[in-house]
């Protein structure tokens, strides 16, 4: 079965979101981030997990725990999100 143009774009946005967090980018995942939802698109968990991760590598707490309300607000909690978050405050 083909994708859709809108699941092929967010698995895109996770890859290049995914290289950037592990690239410590935090900065531009955040714009990503912006980007994705101006285009129309949601977060997905894997979005929002990687995006979390990024902070946490640099010390952004703040930021991480933002995005992790934000993930919370919409239905997308897993273990991963969580763990992640709790990283970023320690």
């Amino acid at each position: 079965k083909e994708l859709s143009w809108r699941s092929k774009d967010i698995i895109m946005f996770n890859a290049v979101i995914s290289a950037c967090a592990k690239c410590v980018q935090w900065e531009r995942v955040l714009s990503l981030l912006v980007e994705l939802q101006m285009g129309g698109l949601s977060p997905t968990v894997i979005t929002c997990g990687a995006s979390i991760s990024a902070c946490e590598k640099v010390s952004q707490w703040q930021t991480a725990l933002s995005l992790f309300f934000e993930a919370e607000s919409k239905n997308q909690m897993n273990i991963i999100l969580c763990n992640a978050t709790i990283s970023s405050l320690e």
